[in-house]
């Protein structure tokens, strides 16, 4: 299984790797973005299960960044991350059917908790499509 943290503050990032026992998760990999932009390199080369994304960033927000996900079918569970407790951002994140929706400073567990979440439904979703195209032969 393997995450893509995108926020343009590198603190944020050099935080989120150092606190999160990524291994113990069962997270393989663990790749970063300072942009919308970059993270979009990142997914047309690698395999990204779960995306933790900054909301707030220059150019292009982390919203928009689950639009362009959702448009290219790509299957990634998102999370997003912010320091704005907005209602309007809130809404626009359930409609972008994200898998969960993280206020900014938070616990460790709290993050650990919604990853684990995030894994869970993708590894769901994995073996929900494996049963589809068995089904199907």
């Amino acid at each position: 299984m393997n995450i893509l943290i995108v926020d343009d503050q590198p603190n944020v990032i050099s935080s989120l790797l150092q606190r999160v026992p990524w291994q113990g998760i069962g997270i393989s990999n663990v790749y970063t973005a300072n942009s919308a932009l970059a993270a979009r390199d990142v997914l047309f080369s690698k395999q990204v299960d779960i995306l933790l994304a900054d909301i707030e960033m220059p150019q292009e927000n982390g919203l928009s960044l689950v639009r362009w996900i959702r448009s290219k079918g790509l299957e990634i569970e998102c999370i997003l991350l912010t320091s704005h407790a907005n209602f309007y951002y809130a809404q626009i994140a359930i409609s972008l059917e994200i898998c969960d929706y993280v206020i900014q400073p938070a616990a460790t567990e709290d993050i650990v908790r919604s990853i684990e979440k995030a894994k869970d439904k993708a590894v769901s979703y994995t073996h929900l499509r494996a049963h589809e195209t068995l089904m199907n032969l």
